[in-house]
């Protein structure tokens, strides 16, 4: 079967968040036997087309025309596709969804929009209306990411998507990486961890400053802050206006293969999102790697954390629930490591090998109904 998956960003461009996950099921499904196009709604330096991991990957090139690019997308979405000739298209958050609603009309074949949160929750009333609705009602199947985002696409649109969380496929490291790593860590313990964009919806702030007030306890507690962002300044000078200057270690952007070290080394992993977090590959990451989590009620992802054992939820914005959390964890060694099993077991959960299932059970289902 030849499966179209339309997304907006793609490996090598971009590889967090939805091109990560794409990435991920693109390879799946190629390694199943499946043809698979991804096409790629902007081309920046990488080629028009190439091949990646066993899928076929095609990337537009609009023509800078002030307030005709979405038609020129859709016009070359439509010509591209009719090409490619696929059984099934698929499109990677609404605005992409959209589009494959229209691919699969024109060209009568089942199509499925697969909502990623930020597409959804980040939106203004006009998008809502003229992109998330017709993305949902139009195509043959939606599914959403989480169940919180499927109630409320469903109150928005009138139809409830199914949901597929995103899949995550565990990287290998080296004793020789891990050497590096540890070292770059230092001795400071317990070690709690976060990665994330450093801007205010993340929570950098909370973090620092949950943290600095748990150093009467633990005098070598230190939290480790992987990313770059706007907010790094101001964190910088909050570390010394709170005077916890030794008990927070700002890293800078890393390579993955290094934050994912970091996280097999770290006692606990902190996520305390201020605004709604689509989903949260990186937690799935940090559970994936045995790390207990504290996070946020508005992650993607709390809803699993919580069922599975694997951490704690708090609400947002609240410095002392979010330091009271890293307590309960860190004083109690039995439990961190209980909660390092389950962290481990629900990471397992979103392995591709299992998760891409999910989506062929989908696929198989609308190929079967469609005339």
């Amino acid at each position: 079967m030849r499966i179209l998956i339309l997304v907006n960003e793609f490996p090598p461009e971009k590889v967090r968040g939805t091109a990560m996950a794409t990435h991920g099921l693109a390879r799946a499904l190629a390694g199943r036997g499946w043809d698979v196009h991804v096409l790629v709604t902007t081309r920046r330096t990488a080629p028009a087309r190439e091949t990646v991991d066993g899928m076929t990957v095609w990337r537009l090139a609009p023509v800078p025309i002030p307030w005709t690019r979405t038609l020129q997308r859709a016009l070359v979405i439509l010509a591209r596709a009719r090409a490619i000739r696929p059984d099934l298209v698929q499109g990677q958050a609404a605005s992409c969804g959209l589009f494959a609603a229209v691919v699969g009309r024109a060209l009568g074949i089942p199509s499925v929009t697969y909502l990623q949160g930020g597409d959804f929750w980040h939106s203004g009333p006009a998008r809502r209306r003229f992109e998330v609705r017709p993305a949902v009602r139009w195509a043959t199947r939606a599914i959403a990411v989480t169940d919180d985002l499927a109630a409320d696409v469903a109150m928005a649109t009138g139809r409830r998507p199914l949901v597929i969380p995103h899949g995550h496929e565990r990287e290998p490291v080296t004793d020789e990486l891990a050497a590096r790593v540890r070292a770059r860590a230092g001795e400071g313990r317990p070690r709690v961890l976060f990665v994330g964009f450093l801007d205010p919806d993340k929570g950098a702030r909370v973090a620092v400053s949950a943290v600095g007030t748990l150093r009467g306890g633990w005098p070598a507690i230190r939290l480790h802050v992987v990313g770059e962002g706007p907010l790094r300044a101001d964190l910088e000078a909050q570390v010394v206006r709170e005077g916890s200057a030794g008990s927070v270690v700002f890293h800078g952007a890393l390579p993955h293969d290094e934050v994912l070290a970091l996280m097999r080394l770290a006692d606990l992993f902190v996520l305390p999102s201020i605004e709604a977090e689509p989903f949260g590959i990186v937690v799935v990451e940090a559970l994936s790697e045995g790390c207990p989590v504290v996070v946020t009620r508005v992650c993607g992802t709390a809803e699993i954390v919580a069922s599975a054992g694997a951490g704690l939820v708090v609400p947002p914005g609240d410095i002392a629930a979010m330091a009271e959390a890293i307590r309960t964890i860190l004083a109690d060694p039995a439990r961190r490591a209980a909660m390092a099993r389950a962290a481990r077991r629900a990471g397992e959960d979103f392995d591709w090998e299992r998760n891409v299932e999910r989506f062929e059970r989908l696929y198989r289902e609308v190929l079967d109904a469609a005339p």
